[in-house]
């Protein structure tokens, strides 16, 4: 497993070859603002190996940003008041583990492009687009899931 990757943002952040605002560091993880927000006061948690996908980071390490994303949400919430916290890890953007804090105003806030219609040149959050699975179809996922 690299610590580094030369040709990484997050590994430069990580050096010091790149520029970010932290708002929180120790010997396993950097939390920094977004330079891109859904909305103001979004920041990311950063493992400071270099690990594409977030579930392949060790257990503890894992959960060590959970547990700072906790007690920084807490922060951010007295801080901004926003009206709930979000969590998203999806892993585009940047191939570098990251989990995505986002404080929300609204549930559009974070949203699915399935779940999205345009009526009148206007963007609709339409939950009803997104597939219904029957029982069944979620018990075979869920019985596949557990026997894996």
């Amino acid at each position: 497993m690299k610590t580094i990757e030369s040709n990484c943002i997050f590994c430069d952040i990580v050096t010091g070859k790149a520029e970010s605002s932290k708002i929180y560091e120790d010997e396993h993880i950097i939390a920094l603002m977004n330079i891109r927000p859904v909305n103001a006061g979004e920041f990311l948690i950063i493992p400071k190996i270099h690990i594409d996908h977030f579930i392949d980071l060790p257990s503890e390490l894992a959960c060590h940003i959970l547990l700072t994303a906790q007690t920084l949400s807490n922060n951010l919430m007295k801080t901004l008041k926003p009206l709930r916290i979000g969590y998203l890890v999806h892993g585009f953007g940047v191939p570098h583990a990251h989990l995505n804090v986002i404080p929300l105003n609204s549930p559009n806030d974070i949203v699915s492009i399935k779940q999205l219609k345009i009526i009148n040149e206007e963007i609709i959050d339409d939950i009803t687009l997104l597939p219904q699975p029957t029982r069944s179809e979620l018990d075979k996922i869920a019985s596949e899931l557990k026997n894996c």
